[in-house]
């Protein structure tokens, strides 16, 4: 008898702790912003958030890069699991030719291939093209948090970087606050 009310209850314990399990490795660290400077002393500047939430409430609901005037376009930005599935591609999501004008529009909306909503980590690669033809690479990693119950994980979460703290340059300010707190719970 013992011995099976234990079993239940670590039963329990490990589903309902599984979501979580999604978010242990989101954030934490610093978001990307990479700087390249040439020889002939430009500079380009790219923001890239470590999180967002795409719930489709107008804040933080798209995953791409921000660029200063120095940048022309992204080639392209790929998109992929964090942990390979052998039996699925690891592409999530590939755009091409992302501009500032479409950038809404070509960003990641978290929508994995067969339309649900990817939940926790990924990986992604960015592939930048300087107004003047140079290009450059950033590679990271995000983190696409649900709207769900387990959102609150992040209400205190540090070292969590959202597309909504730029400032009007496109440049992170991590004094901007993130505004999901009807995600987060209060």
């Amino acid at each position: 008898m013992v011995y099976s009310y234990l079993l239940l209850s670590f039963t329990a314990c490990t589903q309902d702790d599984e979501p979580i399990k999604d978010y242990q490795t989101c954030c934490g660290i610093e978001p990307v912003v990479h700087i390249p400077e040439f020889i002939d002393g430009s500079k380009s500047y790219l923001y890239v958030p470590n999180a967002f939430t795409p719930n489709s409430d107008g804040i933080n609901d798209i995953f791409s890069g921000v660029f200063n005037d120095e940048i022309s376009h992204f080639e392209y930005i790929i998109i992929e699991q964090d942990v390979t599935d052998q039996t699925t591609s690891p592409i999530i999501y590939q755009r091409q030719n992302i501009t500032r004008e479409n950038l809404k529009d070509t960003g990641w909306n978290g929508l994995r291939s067969d339309g649900k909503i990817h939940k926790g980590a990924f990986n992604y690669t960015i592939y930048a093209v300087t107004k003047d033809g140079r290009t450059f690479s950033t590679i990271g990693r995000g983190c696409a948090i649900a709207c769900d119950n387990d959102a609150t994980y992040f209400r205190d979460k540090v070292g969590c970087f959202f597309p909504i703290q730029t400032d009007t340059k496109g440049m992170l300010d991590k004094s901007i606050k993130v505004g999901e707190e009807s995600c987060f719970g209060k």
